[in-house]
């Protein structure tokens, strides 16, 4: 478990702000182009990406469960 409180502010509320799979990747490509290259980043750095290939397989079985259940495409939110 990865423990929030000795990062920056600024990356502090960044994490707190993300919660879907698009947000983590959005952090993620953030983490990948910022010019910093603090121990923080470079730590964050890969729980980030663990954190969206978590949430992309979530998205996935949540799709194939749609579509087992012929769940309409406008109800879909991806």
């Amino acid at each position: 478990m990865y423990h929030m409180h000795h990062y920056s502010n600024k990356l502090y509320a960044r994490l707190q702000e993300v919660s879907a799979r698009s947000e983590w990747k959005e952090f993620r490509a953030y983490l990948n182009t910022t010019t910093d290259d603090t121990p923080e980043i470079r730590e964050l750095k890969p729980f980030v990406d663990q954190q969206y290939k978590e949430a992309d397989k979530l998205v996935i079985q949540l799709n194939n469960f749609a579509i087992d259940h012929v769940v309409p495409m406008e109800w879909r939110e991806y």
